[in-house]
């Protein structure tokens, strides 16, 4: 498989797509909608740790647990704390909408 390209557009850009997708929606809307729906994601997520979305998938907290590493250049053995990372688990309908319609 090549290498993937990666498209970064900044929150102007991506809210006027989105509003030419809805039949041109004012901006400032979908910005405010956009807005609402992260606040509720991070919301959910401090709440119950998780956070699903229709159509979408799971948004949640993993809790990595501490571990020893090795200093490459000392040989020196560091033990790493626990820490907290955010995962997504796509739900079925955009794992096969991916596989079958890209």
């Amino acid at each position: 498989m090549g290498k993937v390209k990666i498209r970064l557009i900044d929150r102007k850009t991506l809210c006027k797509n989105i509003s030419s997708k809805c039949n041109y929606v004012d901006e400032t809307i979908v910005n405010q909608v956009y807005s609402g729906l992260i606040k509720n994601i991070m919301d959910d997520i401090r709440l119950y740790g998780a956070s699903y979305l229709p159509d979408w998938g799971l948004f949640k907290v993993k809790e990595i647990k501490s571990h020893a590493i090795t200093n490459l250049h000392t040989r020196e053995k560091m033990l790493l704390p626990p820490t907290k990372k955010l995962s997504f688990e796509p739900c079925a309908q955009l794992k096969y909408y991916t596989k079958n319609k890209l």
